[in-house]
């Protein structure tokens, strides 16, 4: 039997697969079609946002050549770049859209905000791109570009402000545990009750304990000054004594950024961050201890202008020489010996011949008075023990006043014709007088100083015309020991010279009697006194009383005349220039030893340090040496000046000599050398305060809690006159931004706050207290010292650059383009834009293809005035 196929289904099988092959195939043309489509679109977009970072690249490189045209790099140095907001200004003011693209919010932190945009002269507009640089109508445009960069202007840098606790921590492992550690929070004015003392404010890396406002460490500022910003909670999360014993954060590095100090605070309202971010920054570099000489007078700081400042807290003292104070200054390195970092500009070229005689022994005289303050030995630094032209002021009792006795006797043999007389003359008794102006009990065990005066003396006498000289090289000589207790003021002794006496006979007239043969005169050639220790000849003090003749008339048989010569200020007494001759008559004894010298005057000519409550010498308000490191920069005004009453003036900046010159006339002032001394090893110091800074708050934290009349002793301690409050600091703060916003402009070194065109008078000239009045010279320059070690002048060093590109399609061509911008359906009256053009941007018309935002921080170097990029971030908007 035949079987008989189905062809039938067969057919309707190859049908269906037909058509799942045909599906299958148009199917995959259609993926492969929108494969295309979107692998063109994702090409495109791409190729967009490339060209749209291209641009915003583009957009930061402009604004740093903005930067450096105003910074001091390529323009006029005085042109500083501390308060300019640069931003892209176009052709037109075409800001569409930038309201919503430029404010910015990074890191929990505003930046840029739309109040700024609206309310600022400033704010940016867009700058556009062709697609070629032809000036062809139709020249298309591809992109555009904006930005704009915010100066951080002298914000407070926290990671230098606070003390974690690590050195603190490390501090009382070898010291009394639990009282000495550093502290942010309570107010300056309460110590706690464990020390009678200002807080510690931060212990150094060396072990330093910082005590209040001496002046040395950024760490001193007191951040809850700043008001309600830093309540106490937060403050005891950055003090050492409430933080981890370890130590949270480095202290005096840098942070980084603010996260880890908001973290740390656990600060997260936006009012709070926002607050934090108008006071503070972070990440800045640190600032080179640096000055500059701007030696061709072009005010265009150069590296090669740039040189190493002098550490008043160096240890090697005792290596340090005249000259090597003297040396030529050197050029600033991060490698750094300080053994050979030795010169100060403002002494190398001192001007001013004081009381010396000259420039040179002037100069000589303050720099060895700067040694012999810091040094810990008590021998004065001089060139010449026994001839010197300069003796530095040592802590020790000084020559104050000299009394020579001669006397005289005249017997006469009858010779019938004539008569010979025998004539002896005999400097039989020296008195010399010291003055203790220091507390010498602390520097000897046993409570007794014991000096002696070795006193020389050249001179001559005549008689009947005859004159008898002694040979050159042997003069009188007698030496005067002087022991006394250190709360005598004044001491003095008597001592006899050699019982040798010049004797001179000779024959005479007869009719000439005994009282009629009388000496002519006894002329005193020189006298010098040199004072050391009574056991082993430490070097002391010297002084040259005269070298030009004096005559000492009237001289009978039997009398005593004398000579007697005393000082105005004691600490000025190498000169015959210092020296006054008060007598040289008969008599014996004069009444002002152990007393005040008559001539004694602490303000003899209007123009010195004036002491108006003075009533001996010791109480002057700089007659202090340490005798040791000093623990403040105000202690350069301790420094006698070469002259009768003066010492180093820090009260007012020099602007004939600026800092090319050195010290002059008194009354131009010694500020410039602020700017030349340190108080670290350190060749970087990071958080200094910009004295050109806007902001009040941070102006007046510089200067609150400093404490006037501390004393120099511990002049970082509260047991004083008066401190530094709220408002007595927002008026200084007040006088600093008005200084630097005269006509003379912004400070460029940090001693120019004291110049004395347009500088700040209110420091010194008694207009900040009310209770204690700034009455001498110490007080005057008190806060000067202990504030301006923390600061420096200049240009910004951290600057936020925000910027933004898009790419743009122009449509163009006359073309008409109609959009439903509302997206309400409907065309609306103008959503339609017509005769769109090439080369103009038409709104709603021309089509936005990608945006790109970027957050740059730019550091600038503040020794060269060079950019650095330190972080780019793309942002996506």
């Amino acid at each position: 039997m035949a079987i008989k196929k189905n062809y039938k289904n067969e057919s309707g099988f190859a049908i269906l697969l037909t058509l799942g092959l045909i599906a299958l195939i148009t199917i995959s043309a259609l993926l492969y079609i929108y494969t295309s489509s979107m692998n063109k679109k994702t090409a495109k977009n791409y190729n967009n946002l490339t060209t749209a970072r291209i641009l915003v690249q583009s957009a930061v490189n402009r604004a740093l050549g903005s930067m450096k045209k105003n910074s001091g790099v390529t323009a006029d140095f005085s042109e500083v770049y501390t308060h300019c907001v640069t931003y892209t200004h176009g052709s037109t003011k075409s800001q569409e859209y930038l309201i919503d693209l430029m404010p910015t919010e990074f890191g929990g932190i505003s930046y840029y905000d739309e109040d700024q945009f609206l309310n600022s002269s400033d704010s940016p507009s867009w700058q556009y791109f062709p697609t070629n640089i032809s000036k062809s109508p139709d020249k298309k445009i591809i992109g555009r570009i904006a930005y704009i960069t915010l100066a951080d202007n002298g914000k407070i840098m926290p990671s230098a402000a606070v003390d974690s606790g690590l050195n603190a921590y490390n501090y009382n492992q070898t010291h009394t545990p639990g009282i000495c550690a550093a502290t942010e929070y309570g107010s300056p004015a309460a110590p706690p009750s464990a020390i009678n003392q200002t807080p510690v404010t931060s212990i150094t890396a060396d072990g330093t304990q910082l005590v209040g406002r001496p002046g040395v460490d950024v760490s001193e500022i007191w951040l809850g000054s700043l008001g309600t910003l830093l309540s106490d909670t937060n403050l005891k999360k950055l003090s050492s004594d409430q933080a981890n014993p370890a130590g949270k954060m480095p202290h005096g590095k840098d942070w980084g950024n603010s996260d880890q100090f908001l973290e740390l605070l656990n600060i997260k309202k936006d009012d709070e961050i926002n607050e934090f971010k108008e006071y503070f920054t972070f990440g800045n570099p640190p600032d080179p201890e640096v000055f500059w000489v701007d030696n061709d007078l072009d005010e265009i700081k150069t590296e090669d202008e740039l040189f190493h400042r002098f550490n008043l807290k160096r240890s090697d003292w005792s290596n340090i020489t005249v000259d090597s104070i003297k040396a030529s200054p050197t050029l600033y390195s991060t490698t750094y010996n300080e053994g050979v970092i030795t010169p100060i500009p403002w002494l190398r070229n001192w001007k001013s011949s004081g009381d010396m005689g000259s420039s040179t022994n002037c100069k000589n005289q303050i720099i060895a008075n700067l040694i012999d303050y810091c040094d810990n030995n008590n021998e004065a630094t001089t060139d010449n023990e026994d001839n010197p032209t300069y003796v530095g002021l040592e802590k020790c009792p000084y020559i104050n006043e000299v009394q020579i006795n001669f006397y005289s006797e005249i017997t006469s043999l009858d010779l019938g014709a004539s008569r010979k007389y025998d004539v002896k003359i005999n400097p039989y008794l020296a008195a010399v007088e010291v003055i203790n102006m220091y507390d010498l009990l602390t520097t000897v065990s046993d409570g007794l100083y014991s000096v002696k005066a070795i006193i020389t003396m050249d001179w001559e006498f005549s008689i009947a015309g005859d004159i008898y000289t002694r040979t050159d090289g042997n003069f009188d000589t007698v030496t005067v020991p002087i022991t006394y207790a250190s709360a005598y003021r004044y001491s003095y002794d008597w001592r006899s010279f050699s019982d040798e006496s010049w004797h001179s006979t000779g024959s005479v007239n007869t009719n000439k009697t005994l009282p009629e043969c009388i000496i002519d005169y006894i002329k005193i050639k020189n006298i010098t006194v040199k004072l050391v220790n009574y056991s082993d000849e430490t070097f002391y003090d010297f002084a040259n009383i005269l070298n030009t003749d004096i005559t000492i008339t009237g001289i009978t048989n039997g009398s005593t005349t004398r000579y007697h010569s005393h000082v105005d200020d004691p600490r000025q007494n190498l000169t015959i220039n210092d020296w006054t001759d008060s007598s040289y008559a008969v008599g014996s004894v004069s009444n002002s030893f152990g007393s005040i010298n008559s001539i004694c005057n602490p303000n003899p000519e209007g123009n010195t340090d004036n002491e108006p409550s003075a009533t001996e010498p010791w109480e002057i308000s700089t007659a202090f040496i340490r005798n040791d490191i000093m623990k403040s920069p105000w202690e350069l005004g301790a420094i006698h000046r070469g002259k009768k009453w003066q010492t180093i003036n820090l009260k007012l900046y020099n602007e004939t000599e600026g800092m090319n010159g050195g010290g002059n006339s008194y009354t131009d002032g010694d500020a410039n050398i602020l700017d030349q001394i340190k108080m670290t090893a350190n060749t970087e110091t990071y958080g200094k305060i910009n004295v050109n800074s806007e902001l009040k708050k941070v102006l007046s934290a510089l200067f609150y809690g400093i404490w006037s009349g501390s004393g120099y002793n511990e002049p970082g301690n509260q047991p004083a006159t008066e401190m530094i409050d709220s408002s007595e600091s927002e008026t200084l703060a007040n006088a600093v931004i008005n200084a630097y916003s005269s006509s003379s402009g912004e400070f460029k070194t940090r001693a120019e706050i004291l110049r004395q065109t347009d500088g700040v008078t209110d420091f010194w000239d008694n207009t900040l207290w009310l209770s204690a009045p700034q009455t001498n010279d110490a007080t005057q320059e008190e806060i000067i010292g202990k504030f301006i070690n923390l600061t420096k002048a200049g240009s910004t060093n951290s600057i936020i650059i925000i910027a933004v590109a898009q790419t743009i399609n122009d449509v163009g061509g006359g073309s008409t383009v109609t959009r439903d911008i509302n997206q309400n359906g409907i065309i609306d009256a103008g959503e339609t834009t017509t005769n769109c053009q090439f080369g103009t941007y038409d709104q709603y018309a021309d089509e936005i293809t990608s945006t790109q935002k970027a957050f740059v921080v730019v550091y600038r170097n503040p020794a060269t005035n060079e950019f650095k990029i330190g972080r780019f971030e793309y942002l996506d908007e």
